[in-house]
Formats: structure tokens, sequence, C-alpha cells
């Protein structure tokens, strides 16, 4: 019988549609029509789009439809694919298999996807009309878990029996996050309700290892799928045994997405000897404005020691807590204005207490910072307001400076002309630049910061500078420079010392071994207290300089060899400087006080009433200064030939070579300052990288080693006499300095086929070793300094550090090691603070160990990867607290 007409590629059902009457009948794009019909009854509420690349027929006398290659079934979000369909017309039942190919392997397994929801398995049947389906050999995906099993029932949610989402209940299903087609481990259960969406449930579970049963059985279980965020607890993924601490628990807890921009995680750790902790964040994020996060971390550790009055093992309580704080504005928030902070604040080392990793051990010092930044359109002005902290892990003092307010005027020429017509007049070059600062200075141990006091103890002071210059080109080559430095510095807080004039006679007694008693006497004849007053104060400060310069250069041309030429530019320097006498005693800033009643012995003694501890502004009055100064820069660079690119190129061989110093006729003696030189070079592509300084004095010394008003010259004959010189070396090795150094010419042409070839094979090996030691830090760092005696020249070796640091190393695919800190120091003779780790990748597995051999700690663990089988983890560690620098 032939065909009347061609099957079309969708049907709706509950219509006469033509049909073949045997398989034999039928080809593959079915050209003919069908002589028979039939009507399909039962109809559904939306049209199955179906359809096939080899054959489609139909079988009338059973009401069934075959499909074959890369077939498909479509109704309302559903979709069916396999090698061979089979749609039941009768019954509205489709059924998917494979089929096997020319090597026998079973292809074109099937494939149901429910909105989104995929399945794959070896056999698949749903009914279209009920929604319920079965699948055999299930293997579908939720989040991050894969869920295979051998026979499970699937349940749409449109059915009336199940309201909260699709579900699917299987039998002797596993749950695993590996990707791998016979999974590495499984947590397996005889039965588990998945509610796609929303949440799985199983009976006892058993954890395997490569489908091998283990010990390990969990009498129930249930994972949390739904998309995005969602509040639920957070299961340890820690778990260890300390030997001060006992057996504990970390990050246990609970999260809870407060809004789309904010979310809120709350962990804590627990100890069975009585150690626990709570740290609470909270992110928060908006568009194109700002980010930041915000952790509160408490910590209450019970600590055993040993009492020294009865040698007994006693314990004691210790409580800290921590702040850490970060907010970053986005640049495209405001045009003008700017918010930033870094808070790191924290009471008895609660970071160190909390955390075993080299970081927080090594850190010995934490500090916060908040800024706010507003600038005025068209206006030179700026103005910042911020919150500075400080404070010493080991000496426990606190640091606050709030609120510190910064205004800044730039730098303005005012008699400019807006409409300059001609030639710029002299004064229109005239500047002025102005800023203002106000701070207040908090300093107490974490202890005692909020008592009260700490408040009384507060500093506070204000500040302006102005600063006005005038730059001129005088006889063409010559730059003069006036300038007038005004700066006024007021303190709520000076100092202030008074002589007691009161005798005081203090019996001291001594027994010797015999027994013998010596009776002694200490006489002070008057004594010096000191106060603080309070009460603003200012301190006045004005200089008047100028300053003449120029530049002058000499070169020295080769015509061949590799070195081309040398290139030395000078750039001298003549200045002049007056300031006033600020020790005179109508100026009250250096005050004198007595010493000693008896008059033989009265003396003064010169105290600078503003140095206090903890004062915000450091001043130092000074005597009438009426000097000369001048200096001499130079830079001495090379031009040498490249045969790489046939280029001229340049290299730096000094870079400011300077030697200064000054002489001031308001002085009665000693007018002449030392000669002070300094530089730098820079070598090997930056690898290298020499400092140096040298000081030289006009004056010789006495017999007792002090410099005297005598020029060493008249002495000697010698102009300059050595007094100290040093040298730092510091060498640095990283990936960006080995491709400076190792980089390949790729304007280098091959002369043939084979060696290009070779030249990327080569290329390509040296990018492989330069990714390899991407992380790499290698740095050495060395100061040698020599010091002048009356007689002699001692040189010693104050700084001998080489340190190693690498971020991760990739040895193999698996295999990587990390160094965060390892070095020697030659001076000390002992090893720098080590922290190094091994880590291997284990596919869905990882296993790693990190030790601190001074601290005596290490963390090994063999776990899942991150996932929501995090808790599959086995860690064993020595805490912070095991080791032999606990607090």
């Amino acid at each position: 019988m032939e065909l009347d007409a061609q099957i079309p590629d969708s049907v709706k059902l509950g219509t006469v549609v033509p049909v073949a009457t045997s398989p034999t009948e039928t080809q593959d794009s079915l050209p003919r029509k069908s002589t028979g019909e039939v009507v399909i009854n039962d109809a559904l509420d939306d049209e199955v789009d179906y359809g096939s690349v080899d054959t489609a027929w139909l079988d009338v006398d059973n009401r069934k439809l075959h499909l074959i290659g890369d077939a498909y079934a479509r109704y309302q979000g559903r979709e069916l694919k396999a090698d061979y369909i089979i749609i039941d017309l009768e019954s509205n039942l489709a059924e998917a298999q494979g089929l096997p190919d020319s090597t026998g392997e079973i292809s074109g397994r099937p494939i149901f996807n429910d909105n989104g929801k995929e399945f794959t398995s070896d056999k698949i049947s749903f009914n279209f009309k009920t929604e319920k389906g079965k699948i055999r050999d299930i293997r579908t995906r939720e989040k991050d878990i894969y869920i295979l099993g051998e026979d499970t029932k699937y349940i749409s949610k449109t059915d009336s029996s199940e309201e909260n989402g699709d579900v699917v209940f299987i039998k002797n299903g596993e749950f695993t996050t590996c990707d791998h087609d016979e999974p590495h481990y499984a947590l397996k259960s005889n039965k588990i309700k998945t509610v796609l969406n929303n949440v799985a449930v199983t009976g006892a579970t058993n954890v395997q290892i490569s489908r091998v049963p283990t010990p390990v059985w969990l009498p129930f279980a249930f994972f949390p799928l739904t998309e995005g965020k969602s509040a639920g607890l957070i299961f340890p993924r820690d778990y260890e045994y300390s030997e001060e601490l006992g057996f504990g628990l970390r990050n246990v807890g609970y999260y809870v997405p407060i809004s789309d921009r904010m979310d809120l995680t709350v962990v804590g750790d627990i100890y069975f000897s009585g150690t626990y902790g709570l740290r609470a964040t909270t992110r928060y994020k908006r568009r194109y404005k700002h980010n930041g996060t915000l952790t509160l971390s408490w910590r209450s550790q019970e600590q055993e020691f040993l009492n020294q009055d009865d040698q007994i093992l006693d314990s004691r309580r210790i409580n800290s807590f921590g702040v850490n704080w970060s907010h970053n504005q986005d640049a495209k928030a405001h045009p003008t204005r700017s918010f930033s902070g870094s808070v790191n604040f924290q009471t008895n080392n609660n970071a160190r207490r909390t955390f075993n990793d080299a970081i927080n051990r090594a850190n010995n010092t934490v500090r916060s910072n908040i800024n706010f930044t507003q600038r005025f359109p068209d206006k030179p002005y700026t103005l910042t307001a911020s919150l500075n902290h400080s404070q010493n892990n080991n000496t426990r003092e606190v640091i606050i400076n709030f609120p510190n307010i910064d205004f800044r005027m730039q730098r303005i020429y005012p008699l400019k002309r807006k409409k300059r017509i001609g030639k710029e007049k002299w004064y229109e070059r005239l500047s002025l630049q102005y800023s203002a600062n106000a701070k207040n200075r908090i300093s107490a141990p974490d202890s005692t910061l909020f008592s009260d006091s700490t408040l009384m103890n507060m500093r506070f002071g204000m500040q302006h500078k102005a600063n006005s210059q005038l730059n001129l080109k005088i006889l063409k080559y010559f730059t003069f420079s006036p300038s007038v430095d005004y700066s006024e510095t007021y303190f709520s807080h000076t100092r202030n010392q008074q002589f007691i004039d009161q005798l005081e006679i203090e019996e001291m007694r001594d027994t010797l071994d015999n027994g013998e008693v010596l009776v002694s006497f200490d006489t002070t004849f008057g004594r010096i207290e000191e106060m603080i007053d309070p009460g603003l104060s200012s301190f006045r400060d004005l200089s008047v300089g100028a300053g003449i310069n120029t530049q002058i250069f000499n070169t020295l041309e080769f015509q061949k060899g590799w070195l081309r030429g040398i290139r030395h530019s000078m750039r001298p320097t003549v200045s002049f400087n007056y300031r006033p006498d600020q020790t005179l005693e109508m100026r009250d800033y250096i005050r004198r006080v007595r010493t000693d009643t008896r008059p033989e012995f009265a003396d003064t003694l010169s105290y600078n009433k503003f140095r206090l501890s903890n004062q915000v502004y450091n001043v130092t009055p000074g005597e009438k200064q009426l000097s000369i100064g001048y200096g001499l820069s130079n830079n001495i660079e090379a031009k040498y030939f490249s045969k790489k690119d046939s280029s001229f190129k340049k290299l730096k061989l000094i870079n400011n070579l300077n030697f200064s110093g000054s002489h001031n006729f308001a002085r009665d003696s000693l007018r002449f300052s030392a000669l002070t030189g300094s530089g730098s070079t820079t070598i090997f592509q930056g690898v290298t990288v020499i400092n140096y300084n040298a000081n030289w004095d006009f004056y010789a010394l006495n017999d007792e080693g002090q410099r005297v008003n005598k020029l060493y010259v008249q002495e000697t004959g010698k102009p300059l006499r050595f007094t100290g010189a040093q040298i730092r070396v510091r060498n640095s090795i990283n990936a960006r300095n080995l491709k400076k150094i190792f980089k390949s010419d790729k304007k280098q042409k091959s002369k043939s086929d084979q060696a290009a070839r070779q030249g990327r094979s080569e290329a390509q090996d040296q990018d492989d070793l330069l990714s390899l030691l991407s992380g790499l830090s290698l740095e050495h760092n060395i100061t040698v300094q020599w010091l002048a005696q009356a007689d002699s020249v001692e040189r010693s070796v104050s700084n001998n550090i080489i340190s190693l640091r690498i971020n991760r190393v990739q040895l193999s695919p698996n295999w990587n090691v990390r160094i965060g800190n390892i070095g020697y120091n030659f001076v000390t003779k002992r090893a720098t603070f080590p922290d190094f780790g091994v880590y291997r990748d284990l596919h869905c597995w990882e296993a790693g160990i990190d030790v601190q051999p001074r601290l005596r700690t290490f963390n090994f663990f063999i776990r899942v990867k991150p996932s929501s089988f995090s808790f599959l983890n086995l860690p064993y560690r020595r805490n912070n607290v095991d080791g032999p620098l606990n607090f």
C-alpha cells in the first residue's frame, strides 16, 4: 500500500491524521499519502511536536507512532530525545531508548528535559496525560550534585498530589559531585526522594569509595537543591582535634540572604574543652555605587597554665574581639566625592587565636583607614576627612587618629591674566599654595581603650601652612626661585617642668655574707617634676629662601663597537635660607629649669615644651639660621647598539648621584654641615638595585673623639674627613624579571622551516617555564655599613636576608607546591618564619598539607573539593595554641 501523503512533522492529538498500515510501506521522507485514517481520542491540552532524522511511521493496528534516528517529542516545555521513541496514541505514553551502532555500542541514549531539568538514562517512559514517568539508570544534576539511580519514578509538579515541585523517587540511588562516568565516591541510599529545585531526602546512607562500601554511615541526609540565594544551615567543613582545645567543629552556622544587595553569614567554632567563638559576616553591593564586607568576630578561649605559687595546673578564660570592614566606592558613583574604608581592629590578638596561618601569626601590626574626599568642581580645593588606626599585636598599644581633617589648595597663580596678550610677565609666575590640617589622637592599650582615663589623655592639634614661590629665567640658562614658607601649629597640651627645692635623704641597707649590715645614704638636692598643661598653645615658623640652578650636559660618542656613547648630565644648585631664632625666651618655645639647690652645682636644663608622648605634631624650635646650601645632582647613562633588532638603546649607569651641604653664617662655630652623597644604580633589567650613601665632615676631632672648631684640612691637609657610608643591595627575581631577561626576539626571522619550527618549540618551552614560575619571588637584601672611628673604620653587615615566596607552582596537572615565606637571616643566624604546603588534585577529591616548622604547627587534609559535600573531610592538625609559641 502506497502512502497518499507525507506524515506531518507535528500532529495535534484528537484529530484525524493520515497513517501507514505497515512499517514496510514507510520511507525516510514519507513522500506518499497513506490510504488509511485513524481517529485519536482522549485529546491533550496542547500540541505535541515530534520528528526524527531517519524514520517515522505509524502502526495503525496498535496505535503507536515510531520515531527512529535523533528522534524527539515536545509537549508543554517538556522534551524527550533519543535514537528510538515510541508514542502510544491510546495511552499518551512515550517510551525512549538508545539503539546499537555499527560497533554494537548503544548510542543515542534517552534525554528527558522538563523546563530546564535534564535527565539521562538507558530507558525513559513518560505519560503526557498523567505527567508521570519511569526512568531506568537515571543520571541528572542539581546544582553541583549528580544524582544516579536504578529505578526512578517521576511525577510532575502539576499533579494534584504534589504541589511543591517535580518529585523524583529513586531506588538504589547515589549522590556525588564527581562528574566521572564511574564516580570515585558517592553517598548511596536505598530510598531517595527528590523535590526538584527544593530538597533531596534520603534514609540510611553509606559513603562509598569507587563503589566500595565503607564503615561510614549517616542515619539520614537531606540536601538543599534550590537555585540562587536561600536561607539555610551551614554544615561544618572543618573539624579538628587539638591537644590544648580538644575536639572541635569549625564554621558551623546559618546563611540568610537579606535582599538582592545584602546577605548575612553567621558561623561559629566550638571545642569540647570550653573554647568557643562566633563570627558574623555581611556582604553588600549596589551596582555602580559601592560594595563591601563587614565581619564581627568574638572568641572565648579556655586556657590552662601552671600556677607559680602552688605549682598546680590552673585555667583561665581569655575573651577577644575583632572587627574587619572594607568598603569600596564605584568610580562611577560620584564625580567629585569618594568614600572608602578598611578597618582591622582587634583585642587580645583575636586573629591569631582564631586562625592558624602564617599571615596572622607573622603580622605584628594591624592598621585601619577610612577616607572621605570632596573635590570642588572648577576650584583648586580638596577636603579630606579620615580615621587612621594602628595597633601593635605584641605591645597591644593602640593609636587612633580621629577626626583627621585636611584641606588643601593646589598651587595657583593669582597674578596670571585670564586673557593674556603678548608675552608672559615675570610676576605672572608668582604662585601660592596653602594647606590646613586638624587632628585628634588617642593612644592606649587595647584593654583600657574605652576607659575614662584614655579619653582624658587625648591630644588635639591644628596646623596650617602657606608657601609662595616665583620662578624666573635669568641669563637664559639659569632658573632663579625665591620662596617664602610660613606655618602655624596649635597644641591642646604642652609640657611643663618645675624644680622642687627639697632636700631628700634616702637610707639604704645592704647585708653582707657575714651578717654585717652596711648603711648608706643617697642625698638628692632637689628634683624635677613634669606636668602636662592643658590649653591651646601655638608654634610659628617662618623661613625665606632663594635658589638658583642650571643643567650641564657632557656627551662622549664612539663610532664603532658595542658602546656608542656616554652621556653625563649635571644639575648644580645654590640656595639661600633665612630662619629667625626660635629659642629666644620671649617666644616661650624652649623652657629652662633648675637642676640643683646648691649654688656651685646650679645649672639649667633646656627642654622643648611641645615634645610630649602621643603628641599630634612634631616641631623642633631651632636657632637662627642664615645659610647657603649647595648641591650637585648627576645622572650617567650609556648608549649601546643592539644586534637583535639593529637599534640603539639606552642604559642608566648611575641614577641621581647627589652631593649636598650647607654653611650657616649665624652660628658662632662649626658653620659647615656634613657633606652627604647618595645615589642608586639598577642593573640586570631591574633585578638588582644598589643604593649607596656616604658622609664627610669638614672639621677635625679632638682626643675624646668630639668635633672641634678646626678645619680638617688645616690639621691633615686633606679637605674632608670620612665619617661613614652604607650600601644596600636588593636582588629580586620574579616572573616579570625573568621575562625581560630571557624574552626571545620575536622580530628575528628564521632562515629555514626547520629553524622556524625549532624556534617555536624553544619559545613554547620558555613560556612553559615562565608559567611554571609565575608565582616565584626570590629576594635577597644585604646592607653593609662603614663607620669611622678615631683611628680606624669599622665595617659591619646590619642586614643579610634571603627569602623565597612561591604562591603556587604547578609541578604537574595534579601536583602543586606553595611556599608562603621561607628564608634565612645570615646576621642572626636563624631561619625566617617558614610556611609552605603541598597540594594534590584527586579529580573530585583533594589532599594537601600546610606546615609552619618554627611554630611546630601543621594542617593535613583529604577532602571532597569545595561543594555541597565539603563535610566529607578528614583533617588532622596541630593548632596555634598547641605549638611552643602559644599564648
